[in-house]
């Protein structure tokens, strides 16, 4: 979850998808779809969602609850 929100930060800042990705060692792709899915709920930073953040199972994988009830994994 942290590396989410480390991802909408560096967004934030202006970074590009590659640049997110090599920073933060998560595939280009995945940064993508984590910013696509943030845009489609208009969440463009880490204070947006620090109360909305769980996971969605028990396995180990980040996950966070959007406001809509969806899930950004």
């Amino acid at each position: 979850m942290r590396k989410i929100e480390e991802i909408l930060r560096l967004s934030a800042q202006g970074k590009s998808a590659r640049a997110i990705s090599r920073d933060t060692g998560v595939s280009r792709p995945s940064v993508a779809a984590y910013l696509e899915k943030a845009a489609e709920h208009e969440i463009s930073g880490s204070s947006e969602i620090s109360g909305n953040l769980g996971p969605k199972s028990t396995r180990n994988r980040e996950a966070v609850q959007l406001s809509g009830g969806g899930w950004l994994e």
